[in-house]
């Protein structure tokens, strides 16, 4: 997924120097939004040469990652690419950039609001379950072992 963060740093590059893209950038760039809106045919195909590779047992070291990473970037690009078609004009460099944010902060944010959740229903189990103090299990009350000691007389 690092690769469908490239385009969003080579456009700060330029931006952070001060300097217009290239005009082979420019037309790169066009083509590979145009290119990016048929991503999701070419996706069957990578998992279906993903499935032939992970039966070759000697190569499947080497043939599994870029048709893995193929297999989960490709949808990832295509929805991207849907949802940029009919919003209004802007440098490709905040389209890249809103998106390159979102991939990046969206997995943590994610993974806080999942601990913290785990947190809280752990909390709130240990004080449901735990028994009311004084209390033994079967529901007698709990006879203290210094019960016959007086204190303080």
């Amino acid at each position: 997924m690092g690769i469908l963060l490239l385009p969003a740093a080579v456009l700060s590059v330029f931006r952070l120097y001060g300097r217009r893209l290239p005009g082979w950038l420019r037309g790169l760039l066009r083509f590979f939004d145009q290119l990016s809106l048929f991503s999701i045919l070419v996706w069957p195909l990578a998992i279906g040469a993903g499935v032939l590779a992970s039966r070759l047992t000697s190569l499947s070291w080497l043939l599994l990652p870029p048709f893995n990473l193929l297999s989960v970037g490709l949808p990832i690009l295509w929805i991207f690419s849907i949802g940029r078609v009919r919003l209004s004009s802007g440098s490709p460099l905040r389209h890249w950039g809103s998106f390159s944010i979102g991939l990046v902060v969206t997995p943590f944010l994610s993974f806080t609001l999942e601990a913290l959740l785990l947190l809280g229903v752990g909390v709130l189990a240990a004080v449901l379950l735990w028994p009311e103090p004084g209390r033994r299990r079967g529901g007698q009350p709990a006879r203290s072992a210094y019960a016959h000691v007086e204190w303080g007389r």
